[in-house]
């Protein structure tokens, strides 16, 4: 994490998987964007779709894996605030 190689990978990676997707779905399967786009470029019509949905998907994955990493520190916070509700209330 921050590191020279992870920002590069972070401009690759999606300029990779855009290129590859351009190749397959306008050059392979020769498919055009959908009516009333306009001319614009597949690839441009792939991106705007494309890249809202992989930072959803990184996002939900850097979240899961920090609950998990994190799991004992939440638990203990949890205790925490139960025994201080607890000795508020006299119990």
């Amino acid at each position: 994490m921050g590191s020279a190689a992870g920002w590069l990978w972070a401009v690759i990676h999606p300029l990779v998987l855009l290129l590859s997707y351009t190749f397959v779905f306008s050059i392979c399967l020769n498919m055009p964007p959908p009516a009333g786009e306009g001319n614009h470029s597949y690839s441009l019509y792939l991106f705007a779709g494309l890249l809202p949905w992989w930072l959803f998907t990184d996002t939900v994955q850097r979240s899961s894996s920090s609950m998990l990493e994190h799991a004992k520190q939440r638990t203990q916070q949890i205790i925490e605030a139960y025994e201080s509700i607890k000795s508020a209330r006299g119990m």
